[in-house]
């Protein structure tokens, strides 16, 4: 159920964030190799992995929030 959950909030996310979260969690990739993969700078997929989980905890909380009505 959770794997379900976190599934669908990743998709509710911008397509490089998408891609770099599962480029680093799931494919376990390090910095360097994802940007290398993305053609970005080794920083900007650091930034785009902070806004990534920002977004992934907000959307998992409202979900949460609304499953618990």
């Amino acid at each position: 159920l959770e794997q379900q959950r976190l599934r669908r909030a990743i998709l509710k996310l911008g397509s490089d964030e998408q891609q770099v979260v599962i480029l680093r969690f799931v494919e376990g990739f390090e910095f360097a190799e994802i940007a290398s993969v993305l053609n970005k700078k080794e920083g900007n997929v650091r930034v785009i992995l902070h806004r990534a989980l920002v977004r992934l905890r907000t959307i998992l909380e409202k979900d949460k929030k609304q499953s618990d009505l």
